[in-house]
Order: structure tokens, then sequence, then C-alpha cells
């Protein structure tokens, strides 16, 4: 990993959990879902760090910054670069129910897809690889998996759809991650281990 790649996995952290985001299936820490969608895009050849940078903070805008303005594009373009603020907006959801209050679910997804196949090809990589981790992550029994199968669905024959190639993760009801080859390798830590990841928490990070 480069400095920027463990700087985003850093600022990743701090950001969701300065508003204590949880998953909304499963008692995870939200940050664990954009590491892990960071580690399963490092696996790809060709994969940088602005890629990997936005594929760490692809929710940040859209599910932090309304609740903490600190983490706003400012503060990614500040610490990360446009590069990588580029990526992080072409990933973020512009087709909301609090900006289309008037557009029904069916149409503001339509209005969204039709949206993210237009993005760049390295925001398409992040994207399947934020899709198949959220299929790990929310049950079939679930009376959303219907709805939200049939929407990725769609939406894969638009960008491509993740193909899972070397990785073993989400073991029992842990949340940890251990992927990548050679080199590289990148643990996304439980609940319970983020008090020692905060001990590394602010480092290199800067205010907007």
């Amino acid at each position: 990993m480069g400095i920027l790649d463990t700087k985003a996995a850093v600022a990743c952290t701090v950001a969701h959990e300065s508003i204590q985001q949880m998953r909304k299936y499963g008692d995870r820490r939200y940050y664990t879902h954009p590491l892990t969608v960071a580690a399963l895009v490092h696996t790809l050849p060709g994969t940088d760090e602005a890629m990997f940078a936005a594929a760490c903070l692809h929710d940040v805008i859209e599910d932090v910054y309304p609740k903490n303005p600190a983490y706003g594009p400012a503060w990614v373009a500040n610490n990360f670069g446009e590069e990588v603020l580029l990526l992080v907006h072409e990933l973020t959801n512009e087709f909301t129910k609090e900006r289309y209050p008037d557009l029904n679910r069916n149409e503001r997804k339509r209005r969204e897809s039709l949206r993210l196949a237009d993005i760049s090809d390295a925001a398409k990589v992040v994207k399947q690889a934020d899709l198949y981790h959220n299929s790990t992550e929310i049950s079939p029994d679930t009376r959303f998996w219907g709805q939200w199968l049939k929407e990725k669905n769609e939406l894969d024959e638009l960008i491509g759809a993740w193909e899972d190639r070397e990785c073993g993760f989400l073991t029992g009801g842990d949340v940890w991650s251990l992927v990548g080859s050679g080199e590289f390798k990148m643990l996304v830590a439980t609940a319970h281990e983020i008090d020692e990841f905060y001990k590394v928490a602010d480092w290199g990070l800067v205010t907007a």
C-alpha cells in the first residue's frame, strides 16, 4: 500500500465514524463496507491510488457530508486531489429522494442507472465492486431483497457485473477482509478493533 492508500483507508474510517454510521443490514460499522470495496478493487490489474482512494471514500459525500459538513468535497480535494474528488462525485447518488421528492423510487433508480452508464470506466469498476459487496450482505430473506436484486441486475446490464476472482471475506458473523496478492494485503477490521485503528486515525489528514 502506498501513502495515499493508507491515508484513504484512515480517512474513510474517520469520516464514517464521525457520524457513528452503521450498515443497514447487520450490526456492522459502515466503514467496513467501503474498505472492503477498496480491497476488492485493489485486486484488479491496473488499479491506481486514485481508484483505491475513491473506493474508500465513495459514500462520504452522499452519507457523511449531509450530517457532518466537515467531510465534504473540499475535504476530499484537500486530502486526495481533484482526480479522486471527480471519481467520488461520479459515484455519489444524484437522484435521491431528498433531491427529487416528486419522483417515485422506480423513476429515481431508472435515472440513476442511466447516469451511471455514462460515468468513467474507473468509476464503473468501483461501482461494480460496491454492488457486489452489497449483494453479500443483504440477506435473500429480507423483504427488500427481490426489488434490490432486480435493480442490481438491471444496472449490471448497463455497467457490467463484478467478477469475483480470489477474495474470501465476511467469514461467519465477523467483519473482516484479507484480500489481495503478493505484497499487498488489506485487513478490514472488526468493530471490536476500532479503538486500535483509531490510534492512527488522524494520520496525515487536513481539514477543509
